[in-house]
């Protein structure tokens, strides 16, 4: 189920009733009613109906949410001793706005085809807040199938939300931070579950190209509250996150403006030969940012060491000292929040630094103390944009640099001695100008001035 949530600083909070139902035609609300009401259907040949032969049967469809912990029986009958029906159910699901289309043999909760007119299942611990289909089949369209159900659980004639427990009074969930995960380089974020809130599963949130914020998917909540982002490419470009809570009441609400924006990391070139690292300031819906960055360097991303540091309000780094080849950067990101994924965390656990990471953005430098082809020379310089390149001896490979280490121009040149560039569409200004063959390397600082 797709829902696209706005945040509006103007509000703490949201809540939304989550009453859609499932696509079957018919499907009914079995949390507020004792019959399954309507015409029946034909059986669904991709749906997998468990122990129960559908040929030339009739079918039902409804739904329930369990609304608090328990055991429960659930029971059908037509009041017609001729008319044989049997019962199946598929579940726990998350959502109801998909159901029909997991109505597999995976998904089958219990079956029950004994025969006569009324068939029963248990369930001992049905998972509170989740959702389970049901099916009746009978041998005729006759008779409407009731439904009932007995036990400690509260489903029939309770609906979820008037539960007073599902009510947040542990104040609301969100995202504590979002990283770039070490071993799977996608982005993974981590939230600390409340004490006291009758949470069911949490909402992934991430915004579009508008700025809207749309599930991507769930997490139930007896799993680690954590996620990884594998749709996303932290080497393109940042995402914002967030996260929604769904009660056990079929309720969700989220704090208002709590999302997290990661850190986006780039390196380019200078024209002196030291490396510039800039990156997107880490900061959430309310504005918290870090306590400082921590620049990384290393020749892999599983090397990297800490080389300098930086006050939260600075954005930009020159390493004046890079490695020569291909290296690697990154930006550690220290808050003052402890995060740790997992249920009901410590009140303890706060004012500890955690770092979130960037993704990891390569460079290569080429060792420029000489330059080995000496006898190669370009003129004029300045230059209008044309310039004659000598003393080519080989196939060489030429790059043009502009002040932020940006290449501008790249082509071959080959090995005919004397080789005539143009460099007429690059605005006045001063460019670094290389050759690089297998037999040497070359570099001129070239003004262009038109």
């Amino acid at each position: 189920m797709n829902k696209l949530i706005l945040f509006f600083s103007a509000i703490f909070f949201s809540v939304v009733a989550s009453a859609q139902s499932p696509a079957c035609n018919g499907a009914v609300d079995l949390n507020s009613t004792n019959a399954f009401q309507g015409a029946a259907q034909s059986p669904d040949p991709v749906v997998d109906y468990g122990c129960i032969n559908t040929n030339g049967q009739y079918v039902w469809y409804g739904y329930f949410t369990v609304c608090s912990p328990g055991n429960v029986t659930i029971s059908t009958s037509t009041g017609n001793s001729s008319i044989d029906v049997d019962l199946v159910v598929w579940g726990p699901f998350v959502t109801t706005g998909i159901l029909c289309s997991q109505l597999t043999a995976g998904t089958v909760a219990a079956c029950d085809t004994m025969g006569g007119n009324g068939e029963s299942v248990t369930f001992s611990a049905p998972i509170q807040g989740l959702t389970y289909m049901v099916a009746v089949v009978a041998d005729s369209n006759l008779w409407v199938p009731l439904y009932n159900t007995a036990g400690s659980t509260a489903i029939f004639n309770t609906p979820c939300s008037t539960w007073t427990n599902c009510f947040p009074n542990a104040g609301y969930e969100s995202l504590c931070y979002v990283t770039v995960d070490s071993a799977t380089q996608e982005y993974k974020m981590i939230w600390n579950e409340l004490a006291g809130n009758p949470a069911s599963h949490f909402g992934i949130l991430k915004a579009d190209y508008l700025g809207i914020f749309q599930e991507i998917d769930t997490v139930h909540v007896t799993s680690m509250s954590e996620y990884i982002d594998v749709s996303a490419d932290p080497n393109v470009h940042t995402e914002q996150y967030a996260i929604m809570t769904y009660d056990t009441c079929g309720t969700f609400w989220q704090a208002s403006g709590t999302y997290i924006q990661p850190v986006f990391c780039q390196s380019s070139l200078s024209t002196q030969g030291t490396v510039n690292v800039a990156w997107s300031g880490y900061f959430d819906g309310n504005m918290n940012g870090p306590a400082y960055y921590v620049v990384y360097r290393g020749a892999t991303p599983a090397t990297m060491v800490s080389i300098d540091t930086v006050a939260n309000f600075v954005n930009y780094y020159t390493d004046v000292n890079p490695l020569i080849g291909t290296s690697y950067y990154k930006i550690g990101v220290a808050l003052y929040a402890a995060c740790v994924p997992m249920r009901l965390q410590q009140s303890a656990q706060t004012n500890y630094f955690v770092q979130s990471f960037s993704n990891a953005a390569p460079i290569t430098v080429v060792g420029i103390g000489e330059n080995s082809l000496q006898e190669v020379s370009l003129f004029p310089n300045p230059s209008d944009g044309n310039i004659t390149v000598k003393n080519l001896n080989s196939v060489s490979t030429m790059r043009v640099y502009d002040l932020t280490g940006r290449v501008v121009v790249q082509q071959q040149l080959h090995a005919n001695g004397t080789q005539q560039v143009s460099l007429e569409n690059l605005e006045s200004g001063m460019y670094s100008f290389t050759i690089e063959s297998e037999t040497g390397f070359f570099r001129e600082e070239v003004v262009i001035r038109r």
